[in-house]
């Protein structure tokens, strides 16, 4: 054996007591485990649960955005309506002066 490495010594009593541990940790894990099933089983019907009812919940919620869009009035953009309001005042100032220019027309030939 080279002298740089350390000899090491295990003895038969220190792996005994070692292999008794871990069959003492496996049986408290055997222990817990129907406990851990049980929990998981029922968060797993939970889940289930919920994606039953999640079509019906997407259904209602569907129907209510129906329900919401078609009790909102659409908006007309303000540039419009400004638009519209000028055109409307355009179309009285014009047809203003158009009376004016006839009435002109028919004093001029009289």
């Amino acid at each position: 054996m080279p002298e740089d490495q350390p000899s090491a010594r295990v003895t038969l009593d220190a792996i005994f007591s070692e292999v008794q541990g871990l069959r003492k940790d496996v049986t408290m894990l055997q222990s817990d485990l129907p406990h851990h099933v049980t929990i998981t089983k029922d968060k797993q019907e939970e889940y289930e649960t919920r994606l039953a009812n999640h079509g019906t919940r997407l259904g209602d919620l569907e129907l209510r955005m129906t329900q919401v869009e078609t009790s909102q009035k659409p908006r007309t953009p303000w540039y419009l309506v400004v638009g519209a309001v000028g055109g409307i005042l355009t179309s009285v100032a014009t047809l203003f002066t158009l009376l004016i220019m006839a009435s002109k027309v028919g004093a001029a030939l009289s």
